[in-house]
């Protein structure tokens, strides 16, 4: 009986070992920030503990070009720099309660709780500021280009999917030299619809609603139509 009980307490011991990561695990070595994957573990536990906070999303437009001319190793002094500004200046902004995540490649995420909103917007503000500065690196003077997003969650987005969707994205919208706000980015890329894509062509579907448009091809050289693409549309009133 002793053997099966210390065999039982050996088995928890492994399980506990197995889900209670290490601080390094946790910590992206070149930032000192937590990794994507707690990133994306904390928001999903979010869902669905129904907990409600504001995603500060900063992103350095440029940092892939930074990473070409400076190459890999220098790149990672650079995004070593660039985290403890971002540190500086959300400790100068007084955001209390807040976890620092770096996602790769320039991407840093500042998760906050509901009560920090009245702040968030200066404190974006400072950080885009802040890096806009520039750095003085290896006796030159590197222009950082930044995009700083808001986000509430789960007011503006509330779903796990629909977020890495809406991260993927803000890495394509160009610098703007100004906050940004996710509730408006998702109103000019038609966010609404590409996130209900698959439920809009399945009604589409059952619906009958897709019509078959034929354009003809026309060869100069054989001076004929000589063959069709077939364009498919969709007729909605919405």
């Amino acid at each position: 009986r002793k053997s099966m009980e210390m065999f039982a307490c050996s088995i928890c011991y492994l399980y506990i070992g197995m889900i209670v990561m290490r601080p390094e695990e946790m910590t992206d070595s070149d930032t000192g920030f937590m990794k994507t994957d707690i990133y994306a573990e904390r928001l999903k536990r979010s869902r669905i503990n129904k907990a409600t906070g504001s995603v500060l999303m900063i992103n350095i437009s440029n940092y892939r070009a930074l990473q070409h001319s400076l190459g890999y190793k220098a790149s990672l002094e650079l995004l070593s720099l660039i985290s403890d500004r971002i540190l500086v200046s959300v400790i100068r902004s007084r955001l209390r309660g807040y976890d620092l995540y770096h996602l790769g490649e320039g991407k840093f995420r500042i998760i906050v709780g509901n009560g920090e909103r009245p702040i968030l917007l200066q404190s974006a503000k400072e950080i885009q500021k802040d890096l806009s500065e520039g750095f003085l690196f290896r006796n030159a003077e590197i222009s950082i280009l930044t995009n700083v997003c808001i986000l509430h969650w789960p007011d503006d987005i509330g779903d796990f999917d629909n977020l890495m969707l809406f991260e993927s994205q803000l890495e394509e919208i160009p610098f703007r030299g100004e906050v940004l706000f996710a509730k408006e980015l998702m109103k000019e890329s038609n966010f609404d619809i590409i996130k209900s894509i698959d439920s809009i062509m399945e009604k589409a579907l059952k619906d009958h609603t897709f019509e078959v448009y034929y354009q003809p091809i026309y060869s100069v050289k054989e001076k004929k139509f000589t063959t069709a693409e077939a364009l498919l549309r969709l007729k909605t009133e919405e």
